[in-house]
């Protein structure tokens, strides 16, 4: 019993001194469906009685707002970074390879982090003398944000609010039958991945961290001590598991969408088409022509969505966009600019006949003719109210995002949980294990070369006769069929 006593004393004791603790959020995302859902987790750590400053695009917007939650804005940066990201879009030939998604990913990250660390109110929070036990960074590609957790000498927890998409292929891995060819396949983007940070985007980071803090250290010595990395997960993603022990998945997205009424049965019939500004401006001026549609072209897609009668969401694959649309019936069609730019999700949503994808390398009367499809197509409704089932999830076993955080704040860091092949922060070990994938990439090449130059005469031969044998079948299989007619002998006229 008094055990018992003494552990309660414990448990109660560590709640108050948890309690007490300061958290800095930093949510720079500058389009607001990504602010509606993370804002949800500052609400919830708000509920707990933390004191949390949230660092946002978006101030007075916080829906269930509670006293402990002070705001400091950055709406400044929304404007720029919009138009800079506008102006990418509309390039037709952007997306088109790996590399100029990899220099996309390193300019916006860029300038988000110079955007945020030159916001005035940013740097009035970084001259004071506010202290913190905890630093929640959502994950936009600016590395340089994570000085933050140097400055005010406390953990870093990454929040990444994309989609699971081919570029998180280093936090996941899955349990399917070709598990070893998609490893094999994600440790070389890995690869080149981590070459690419290595030598180009890390650089230019580091270069504008202490272009604000001189004295800051190497961001490899912050970036992989990360304590946490929080990231969504989906029912119909099953066979995605967290590949390390810090990974944690914390459920699907606009789960807050399921609270909001339904549009009625009529509205289905509606020809109101909703484009996404992430769709070139050139293919939304071809979509125009197509008769017995009002077209609107707008980056606030779910609000649209939620105003109007829409019965098709024309988009690049935004996962918000989505859930916000399916959410409401309306049928989706996707318009992808490359292959590097899908998701696991919206993968296995075309898979799954939930939604209809288009390259945005075909002719358009492929474009039209899915358009014209989804408009006729009375099932595709009944595919979207069950890919919204499946994308609106928590983990089976609860949100546990809160454990996670309260672990961290009391263990002041959770670095046990990251492998140790994840702690190093030294360049040359990164660079070897590149340096060793790609000597085996070539030891495979030249082998198999070896076996065709060495083995050319029987591997010639074996194919020949394997294309011989095929070739006769297909001419059996083509000649007319004989019959041949017996006549009947007279046996008696013949003597037999």
């Amino acid at each position: 019993m008094k055990l018992w006593t003494l552990l309660s004393f414990v448990a109660a004791y560590q709640q108050v001194l948890l309690a007490e603790s300061n958290i800095l959020v930093v949510f720079p995302h500058v389009y607001y469906s990504h602010f509606k859902e993370t804002a949800r987790l500052v609400s919830k750590i708000g509920t707990y009685g933390y004191n949390v400053t949230f660092v946002t695009p978006f101030p007075t917007q916080l829906e269930n707002a509670h006293q402990g939650i002070t705001e400091i804005s950055i709406e400044g940066i929304v404007e720029p970074l919009k138009d800079y990201v506008a102006n990418f879009y509309q390039t037709e030939n952007t997306w088109y390879s790996y590399w100029s998604h990899l220099k996309y990913t390193k300019d916006i990250g860029y300038e988000y982090a110079q955007k945020v660390l030159e916001n005035e109110n940013v740097t009035k929070l970084i001259s004071s003398s506010s202290q913190f036990d905890l630093v929640i960074i959502e994950d936009v590609s600016a590395d340089a944000l994570t000085i933050l957790s140097h400055i005010f000498k406390c953990p870093l927890v990454v929040l990444l609010s994309e989609p699971l998409g081919i570029f998180y292929d280093n936090y996941v891995t899955d349990i399917t039958p070709w598990k070893q060819y998609n490893e094999i396949r994600s440790m070389h983007h890995w690869a080149f991945k981590e070459l690419f940070r290595e030598l180009n985007t890390l650089p230019a980071q580091n270069r504008l961290a202490r272009k604000f803090l001189p004295s800051a250290p190497d961001l490899r010595n912050i970036m992989y001590d990360t304590s946490l990395v929080l990231m969504p997960s989906y029912e119909i993603l099953t066979y995605l598991v967290p590949k390390y022990p810090h990974v944690k998945q914390i459920g699907g997205f606009n789960r807050a969408e399921s609270n909001k009424p339904e549009i009625e049965a009529e509205n289905a019939s509606a020809s109101l088409v909703v484009v996404s500004k992430n769709i070139p401006s050139y293919i939304f001026e071809k979509l125009l022509d197509i008769p017995s549609l009002k077209f609107i072209y707008t980056s606030q897609v779910s609000d649209v969505i939620r105003q109007e009668r829409v019965d098709l969401l024309i988009g690049d694959g935004d996962v918000y966009d989505i859930a916000s649309a399916m959410a409401r019936r309306v049928k989706v069609l996707i318009i992808s600019r490359n292959y590097w730019h899908q998701s696991f999700l919206i993968d296995k949503l075309v898979d799954e006949r939930m939604a209809l994808q288009v390259s945005i390398e075909d002719d358009f009367k492929k474009i039209v003719e899915a358009v014209n499809y989804l408009m006729n197509d009375a099932e595709s409704v009944f595919k979207v109210m069950r890919a919204w089932t499946l994308m609106n999830i928590e983990q089976p076993e609860g949100d546990q995002t809160m454990g996670w955080l309260e672990h961290v704040l009391f263990y002041k860091g959770a670095s046990h949980l990251r492998p140790s092949n994840l702690r190093s922060s030294l360049l040359h070990n990164r660079i070897t294990v590149i340096i060793i994938l790609i000597i085996v990439d070539l030891a495979l090449f030249l082998l198999f070369y070896w076996i065709i130059i060495h083995f050319h005469k029987v591997l010639r031969h074996a194919v020949l006769k394997v294309c011989g044998a095929i070739r006769r079948f297909i001419k059996r299989r083509a000649q007319p069929q004989t019959t041949i007619s017996y006549i009947p002998i007279d046996e008696k006229k013949f003597g037999i």
